[in-house]
């Protein structure tokens, strides 16, 4: 980094820092545990709002929120755009609203609303969900047309499909470098918060082949993974202004209910991710191309393998994903610590 690079990175960290330490002391003392969501009380009646369209601000139902978080936090989203229709249905790309004012990494946007509740999207923890389960919500507001295309530009910059605009320089946090980075807790306790609804949205796509699956054994077969992993920092000002560079990881699973080990892989220098499949069963070695890896959240994607191998270019700081069977079962994956592989 330049000097005007830190100062720059400096500046975004410690705003977003500052509110960060002070909702922690607001979360051990409890003083705040019934004021976040004031401004939008509800009155008690069914959520439905069927006329979903790109750029609606909804409130989702309590039964789509995480009871994990331990504040009363309403989950608040954007609609960025219509993905995809399906089966006389359709699926939305929304996005998070930050609890913050300030966007915590370059791939959370800041807008300038009256609502402080609804300044900041997170673009890293955007999903796919179907109309029939977001009409669980409330219609809270619209997304500027400009707000709404550039998010979709964090989205796709999210994605490592484009550069980002020079112009949202300014309207985004700091880059993340190091996995010691207090925004790290930050992130896993975001993406919780939208567990259920990706769930039922992962149990909802799954119906066809798995009608008795319930959601938590969903999430028991669901491995969340870092894709990258940063050598160890000792000083302060290499984990904040840190010129750490991503390094690849290697991480080995086996599998609960057939002979197999997953292994996966990332490589900094080439931005890809390779899945691998082993086995010395010889009946399955004739079957190894026919599992698929299911990558949650972003675009759903299911990706194929290749001679046992699939290999992927990838951005993603996170990754959370699920090992199919040739006959649609989600299979339960077991990572092997250091002394088991």
């Amino acid at each position: 980094m330049t000097d005007k690079e830190k100062d720059i990175f400096n500046r975004k960290f410690n705003r977003w820092l500052d509110e960060w330490e002070l909702e922690q002391e607001l979360r051990v003392d409890g003083s705040n545990s019934q004021s976040i969501g004031a401004k939008h009380q509800i009155p008690f009646v069914e959520p439905i709002y069927k006329d979903i369209k790109a750029g609606d601000i909804l409130l989702l139902s309590s039964e789509l929120n995480s009871k994990e978080t331990g504040l009363i936090d309403p989950l608040f989203i954007a609609i960025l755009r219509l993905w995809e229709k399906e089966d006389n249905n359709e699926f939305f790309l929304w996005a998070p609203y930050s609890p913050f004012t300030q966007p915590a990494t370059d791939k959370e946007i800041k807008f300038e609303n009256s609502d402080s509740r609804l300044s900041v999207l997170s673009l890293w923890n955007t999903h796919t969900s179907p109309k029939d389960l977001l009409s669980k919500s409330w219609f809270i507001g619209e997304l500027e047309e400009k707000n709404r295309r550039d998010a979709l530009k964090v989205f796709w910059y999210s994605l490592g499909m484009e550069e980002l605009p020079q112009e949202l320089e300014n309207q985004v946090g700091a880059k993340l470098f190091n996995s010691k980075d207090p925004r790290q807790k930050y992130l896993t306790r975001e993406l919780s918060k939208t567990e259920i609804i990706r769930l039922r949205t992962f149990e909802l796509l799954n119906d066809k082949n798995e009608s008795n699956e319930s959601v938590s054994e969903q999430a028991d077969n669901m491995v969340y993974i870092s894709v990258w992993y940063e050598e160890e920092v000792t000083e302060k000002t290499q984990l904040v202004a840190g010129d750490k560079k991503k390094k690849g990881n290697y991480l080995k699973f086996h599998c609960e209910e057939l002979p197999l080990i997953l292994i996966f892989r990332s490589n900094a220098r080439h931005q890809q991710m390779v899945f691998e499949l082993q086995t010395d069963d010889d009946l399955l070695k004739e079957k190894i191309d026919q599992f698929l890896i299911k990558i949650e959240g972003k675009e759903n994607q299911k990706l194929k393998f290749e001679n046992g191998k699939s290999i992927q270019d990838t951005s993603m700081d996170f990754l959370s994903f699920s090992l199919i069977s040739p006959d649609g079962k989600v299979l339960q994956l077991k990572k092997l610590e250091p002394d088991d592989v």
